[in-house]
């Protein structure tokens, strides 16, 4: 090798250290060059996750590739995104046989933007299974099924059907046990074990006229009025106590340390809040409603629901002024804590923050709104029209996500399970009809 050319060599790998080591530099630093501004820019990052994990990347159409070869061929979630220059950029995420997300998001210079909590849901076809019409069922936290088919309750698990008793068609509602293995219909006690029989709560009670039972604070306790009288009933030792005496209520509800009754009069109705151990603290009049109803919430304000007319009252039974908010237009609600409701009218669905009183517009649609719900991550929630079960995403930043999980000509009676991973819904698809799982995550 001649003295020129190592010259050359030297010169030229001296030129390519003085070109490349700055932009190397800056490069690590968090700066770039913006080719079309052919200027310097700090840069950003951009931090995505994603459930289930392993979701393609793409931004702006484009796939995500690591810098350096390193045997993978594409980036997935969750993945850190670093020396994005500043601007807008379009990201996706793809993932085999779910639906894909989108959503546009601004890098700014020096800053992490967060995409965290997207749920990408299942593209699943339901599973039948209960065969023929079905009038009623019901989900309990713990997965249990029961539901009634010609005047006749069942119990479903694992592909089996296991019948229970007759049953009153005319019940619509009915009232699971805090652990989710006893049910309390109309004056029946059910268990969703096999090979368990029913029992008439009017049976086992030994007291005449025992109506309106309801689920105590534990699985073995059971309240009911009679007489103008409240009483608990233990499932184990199978004693009665009485709680309150002579007091007229057609409601009553136990919360957090006090006992509300409500007396819905046409003329003058009424609510009195007892401690629990039955001494009056004070009571209070309404404005005149057959139809109000105590909902059991984690609100830390009583909630008192008028049906008929669509109205949320927000109570604090202690303070001067006890009533606190009014809710109005409200078909169907849901807690999510303490602060947060979810609701809905016909065709609108809100967010409701008792903390500061603000009322949100999630979206607004065309077609009756028959159920909400809060998934488990508290980013989503579900929603079912008569036709359509839907996921919506509470990330406003460009727009909310608008899932549309399954499409049918008819939904009835949507129920997501404990963890929102199934629904269940009554339908008929072509000539099968019956209740329906659709697995979505």
């Amino acid at each position: 090798m001649t003295k020129n050319t190592r010259r050359f060599i030297f010169f030229t790998f001296f030129l390519a250290f003085i070109i490349i080591a700055p932009a190397v530099i800056l490069y690590a630093a968090g700066y770039k060059l913006n080719l079309k501004t052919k200027t310097i820019q700090k840069t950003g990052t951009l931090v995505i996750k994603s459930d289930p994990s392993g979701a393609e990347i793409y931004l702006n159409n484009e796939i995500v590739k690591p810098l350096l070869s390193s045997g993978q061929t594409t980036i997935t979630t969750p993945a850190k995104i670093k020396n994005l220059l500043p601007g807008e950029y379009e990201l996706r995420l793809d993932y085999k046989d779910h639906w894909s997300w989108s959503k546009k998001l601004k890098i700014e210079p020096g800053k992490t933007v967060m995409a965290e909590d997207i749920i990408l849901f299942k593209k699943t076809l339901p599973v039948r299974l209960i065969d023929g019409a079905v009038d009623y069922f019901t989900i309990s936290s713990a997965d249990k099924l029961i539901f009634r088919k010609n005047s006749q309750l069942y119990f479903y698990n694992d592909g089996n059907e296991y019948s229970l008793t007759a049953a009153n068609p005319e019940i619509t509602t009915a009232s699971w046990s805090a652990a989710g293995d006893k049910l309390i219909y109309d004056d029946l006690l059910l268990f969703a074990e096999e090979n368990k029989s029913p029992k008439n709560l009017k049976d086992i009670i030994p007291r005449a006229g025992a109506v309106n039972f309801k689920w105590g604070e534990t699985n073995n306790e059971i309240y009911y009025s009679a007489d103008n009288s409240l009483y608990v009933f233990d499932l184990i030792s199978y004693t009665t106590k009485e709680i309150i005496k002579g007091e007229m209520f057609t409601d009553y509800l136990f919360k957090d340390n006090y006992l509300a009754l409500l007396n819905n009069q046409t003329k003058a109705s009424q609510i009195k809040i007892f401690s629990r151990d039955g001494k009056l603290i004070v009571n209070f009049d309404l404005p005149c409603s057959t139809t109000y109803e105590l909902q059991a919430e984690p609100s830390s304000l009583l909630s008192l629901f008028d049906e008929r007319r669509r109205i949320l009252y927000l109570i604090d039974p202690f303070s001067y002024n006890p009533l606190k908010e009014i809710v109005s237009d409200v078909k169907i609600l849901t807690w999510k804590d303490k602060n947060e409701l979810l609701y809905a009218n016909d065709f609108e669905i809100f967010i409701f923050n008792l903390a500061d009183r603000q009322k949100k517009l999630l979206t607004r649609i065309s077609t009756p709104i028959e159920h909400i719900s809060w998934y488990p991550e508290n980013n989503y929630i579900l929603y079912a029209t008569t036709n359509a079960i839907n996921a919506l995403e509470l990330d406003d930043r460009d727009r909310r996500n608008n899932t549309e999980i399954l499409s049918l000509e008819k939904i009835s009676s949507p129920q997501p399970d404990k963890n929102s991973r199934n629904i269940y819904f009554y339908s008929q698809l072509g000539q099968q009809e019956g209740i329906f799982k659709l697995n979505i995550q």
